[in-house]
Formats: structure tokens, C-alpha cells, sequence
């Protein structure tokens, strides 16, 4: 028998998005899709706040027209250096294009809608 893996509030926080995102059929197949990238620090507070943030909004505005990967640094530290992140958490828009980052916990909904780009989705949200 195998032991259970140990979870940490990023791995569940990843659970629970693709949880939502695997029962989500409301949204148009034809419409433009989002990709983000969060880079985070294991479950650090503001991590754990820039994933809770980021998916609340996206579903707000994008109504499931995006993909998000988590990339925890603390676990992969060379897709920093790679991706040049110099603070997380990092949100990155990476298409369509232009290519947008983030830094913060994304708490400030309408800063994060003008900087990625998402003004024609913002009204779902109500900022």
C-alpha cells in the first residue's frame, strides 16, 4: 500500500481549480482562451491569496475561457530563472499576446483586468 502524499495549500488549491474547471461546460468553445502562469512560493500567504485571487477573477470575467498553471519555485526554481521572475507571486499572461505580468497578490481586480488586457470581460466582474 502507498502512503499518502503530504498536501500543502498550493497542491490543494490546484485541486480545487481543476475540480471547477473539469465541471465547467457553460463556457462558448469557439471564444478566445486565456493562458496564465502564477509563479508562487510554496504556501506562503501571499501565494496562497495570488491563487485565490486569480482563479475568483478569472471565473468572474473569463467564465472558464483560460487555463492557469501554478509553477511553485520553491519546486522548480529553475523555471524562474528561465522565465526571468525576480518576485512572487508572478502572474503571467502568456496568450494571446501581448505577454503581461503581474507582480502581488492580485487583490486589485481592476489593476489586474488594465494590465492583462481583460477590459472587454471586465464587466462580469462589477469593479
Amino acid at each position: 500500500m502507498v502512503p499518502p502524499q503530504p498536501t500543502s495549500p498550493v497542491s490543494d488549491a490546484i485541486d480545487k481549480i481543476r475540480a471547477t474547471r473539469e465541471n465547467d461546460t457553460t463556457h462558448d468553445k469557439n471564444a478566445v482562451t486565456f493562458a496564465f502562469r502564477l509563479y508562487v512560493t510554496g504556501g506562503s500567504a501571499h501565494s496562497t491569496a495570488a491563487i485565490t485571487n486569480a482563479t475568483r477573477l478569472f471565473n468572474a470575467t473569463l467564465q472558464g475561457r483560460y487555463t492557469l498553471e501554478i509553477v511553485d519555485i520553491s519546486q522548480q526554481p529553475e523555471r524562474a530563472v528561465t522565465d526571468q521572475i525576480v518576485a512572487v507571486p508572478t502572474l503571467v499572461k502568456t496568450h494571446p499576446q501581448p505577454r503581461r505580468r503581474v507582480i502581488g497578490d492580485l487583490s486589485n481586480n481592476q489593476k489586474v483586468i488594465d494590465v492583462l488586457g481583460l477590459v472587454d470581460s471586465s464587466h462580469a466582474f462589477g469593479d
